[in-house]
């Protein structure tokens, strides 16, 4: 569950949105403004790493690399299903 990453795993809750934005945008659609419908399975790597669950029609899991740095959080993801 997400709340138990934000509380053992050092997981922030900006780091857990960044995460599903940049696994939406890799399957080329947006969040619907429901940010439950992409939620994050676990975390990897001290939490650097985290794999989103991508919901429609293909579903799948999208494995996201978060860089920490002074105030921000950048997400690298990419996705191999043709959109």
């Amino acid at each position: 569950e997400e709340s138990a990453m934000v509380a053992d795993r050092g997981v922030g809750v900006l780091e857990i949105v960044v995460a599903k934005e940049a696994a939406a945008k890799a399957r080329g659609v947006g969040l619907g403004g429901n940010l439950a419908r992409w939620p994050v399975l676990e975390a990897m790597n001290d939490g650097l790493q985290l794999r989103v669950l991508a919901p429609g029609p293909d579903p799948g899991p999208v494995t996201v690399r978060l860089q920490r740095r002074e105030g921000y959080v950048v997400a690298v993801t990419s996705c191999d299903v043709d959109h």
